[in-house]
């Protein structure tokens, strides 16, 4: 908890989250969980951050009466940290950035979200879309002037494995 507060005074947000878990993200005020359901919460009080050393992914809970606080239950500790696990021959394939970039790709975005979240410049996130693009890994879509990206079903069994 010392670790986050001090990155939230370094680099704000978006950084807390990501560095929490590769699902979460901060972008334009609002917390965004990596997940197949769609949905939105709002909360008008505040959210209590809870690490749980039984979390495997972040889980949001939230009172629909609104009068307790919003809770996030996320896995305690850095995810690289974790003893083995199947990101690390993914990572070094693609490398730390790509992988991370696949990861928050659950949702389609925007470069700019992508260079914010990341904290990584628009050129750098440009690059990597592109060789993601390339391999199959990443989809693009237009929408008015802007170009949305979101991962492929083959980056999805890739990240998840045939079995998830």
């Amino acid at each position: 908890m010392t670790r986050q507060a001090d990155t939230v005074v370094r680099h704000g947000w978006a950084a807390v989250f990501l560095d929490m878990h590769p699902s979460l993200s901060w972008s334009e005020g609002g917390l965004t969980i990596d997940t197949p359901c769609d949905g939105r919460i709002f909360w008008s009080r505040s959210l209590i951050l809870l690490p749980s050393v039984h979390a495997h992914r972040p889980g949001l809970f939230t009172d629909v009466h609104k009068q307790r606080d919003t809770a996030l239950a996320y896995p305690a500790g850095r995810v690289e940290s974790a003893p083995a696990t199947a990101d690390r021959p993914l990572g070094q394939v693609l490398g730390r950035t790509r992988l991370a970039l696949l990861k928050s790709l659950g949702l389609a975005r925007t470069t700019a979200e992508l260079a914010e979240i990341h904290e990584l410049t628009a050129g750098s996130i440009s690059y990597h879309l592109t060789r993601l693009h390339t391999a199959g890994l990443v989809h693009r879509q237009r929408r008015g002037r802007s170009v949305y990206y979101r991962r492929s079903s083959q980056a999805d069994l890739l990240i998840h494995g045939v079995g998830d």
